[in-house]
């Protein structure tokens, strides 16, 4: 593990390649592949996510901040479906690394992902984030 002022690089290897997650401690961090996404990019990104349904993309937006559920299960069903689209780095860029950790790798959304392979990555990465 690398440390500088600005933070630290936690290296989680999942098959089949490693990846570097970055915590940032007051400062600003300009790696692209980590950068903040604005909001229409997320816009765009949750669009995707959900082409087969009709969704309100703003409380969509707001549970991934952290806001209130309207009915129980929407940030589990929301984790899910995030977890099977998106790759890792776009995941850091859409989920704040507390919600990431404590919410959206919790034992109740990583149990509802398939393949069973998916489902093992992210119980890896829980592991080792939680150490």
């Amino acid at each position: 593990m690398d440390t500088d002022k600005r933070g630290f690089y936690f290296l989680i290897c999942i098959n089949p390649c490693p990846i570097y997650i970055w915590t940032q401690i007051d400062a600003d961090f300009t790696d692209t592949k980590l950068m903040k996404l604005s909001e229409d990019k997320k816009r765009e990104l949750v669009n995707k996510l959900f082409w087969d349904r009709n969704m309100d993309i703003e409380y969509i937006l707001k549970l991934l901040d952290g806001g209130p559920e309207r009915f129980p299960g929407d940030k589990a069903n929301l984790y899910c479906r995030l977890l099977t689209t998106y790759g890792w780095y776009t995941l850091l860029k859409l989920i704040p690394f507390d919600l990431l950790k404590d919410e959206a790798l919790s034992e109740t959304v990583i149990m509802r992902l398939f393949p069973n392979e998916l489902r093992k990555k992210y119980q890896y990465a829980k592991k080792v984030l939680s150490e």
